[in-house]
């Protein structure tokens, strides 16, 4: 995973933009961004190869020499968890982890699209902190949306139910938020906010162009408002005085006096 070099479009929550930034990079003709299901299998695969690496790094110790020993003819230990090298083991994990990725990169130069990745809408905390050790050559696109905006979207396409799970929605998102802010730290990121880019595309557009290297992006993908895979488009929701009430702990400077 380590040689991929990928452009993600990430955000902390669902329903902040990141379709319309996938839209805008497919757009140009040198780029290709795949969706969603490419990157929850990025974060399988990550969360696999994390948890065995350190698994067999923990093992290797006793399992590296029971192996050495078995070639040396020793079979009087218990090797019921015998394993090859455990070095070596893990590089093949970590290209069986690689592959569909790869397949991706793959596909996207085939067509002639040299510059390849996918997006993922609200990718958890715990991936993000992956991100730089297994994927050092990303570049990364932070989009951003209040919390507000983000929720009504997400209820409307019953995305997010009451009580609980919107608690659960908005806690998750702020954690995310948190990872993406340290991601600079370790990895190129351009970080955009959604009402910025549908504002002000022309101070957006040349600076995404720019950190993508991609070729001119179609400022009429814009123009097409889309947020539903059947209906086009669906009217964002309004907020319960509970709801607005829970983000303004994690968006004091916001406004969130849109209440049912």
């Amino acid at each position: 995973m380590k040689d991929l070099d990928p452009i993600i479009v990430i955000s902390a929550a669902p329903r902040m933009g990141t379709t319309l930034v996938q839209r805008l990079l497919c757009s140009a003709n040198d780029c290709l961004i795949f969706g969603d299901t490419i990157g929850h299998d990025a974060a399988f695969f990550a969360s696999y190869l994390s948890s065995k690496q350190f698994a067999i790094r923990c093992q290797a110790p006793r399992t590296d020499p029971m192996f050495a020993g078995l070639l040396s003819g020793n079979t009087s230990d218990f090797i019921a968890d015998l394993t090859p090298p455990s070095e070596a083991y893990l590089e093949a994990l970590e290209a069986m982890a690689a592959g569909p990725l790869a397949h991706c990169r793959n596909i996207a130069r085939t067509e002639g699209r040299t510059l390849w990745g996918w997006k993922h809408a609200g990718a958890q905390a715990w991936f993000i902190g992956l991100l730089p050790g297994m994927l050092p050559k990303a570049r990364v696109i932070h989009v951003d949306r209040d919390l507000a905006s983000t929720a009504r979207s997400a209820k409307a396409a019953s995305m997010v139910g009451p009580g609980p799970d919107f608690s659960r929605f908005i806690q998750e998102a702020h954690a995310s938020r948190k990872a993406l802010a340290d991601l600079p730290k370790r990895l190129p990121v351009f970080s955009l906010k959604l009402a910025d880019l549908l504002d002000n595309p022309e101070a957006i557009l040349p600076e995404l162009e720019k950190f993508t290297g991609c070729s001119r992006i179609d400022r009429g993908v814009l123009s097409v408002k889309l947020n539903h895979p059947q209906t086009a488009w669906i009217p964002p929701a309004e907020l319960t005085t509970e709801e607005a009430a829970f983000i303004q702990r994690f968006e004091p400077t916001q406004d969130h006096a849109l209440v049912a």
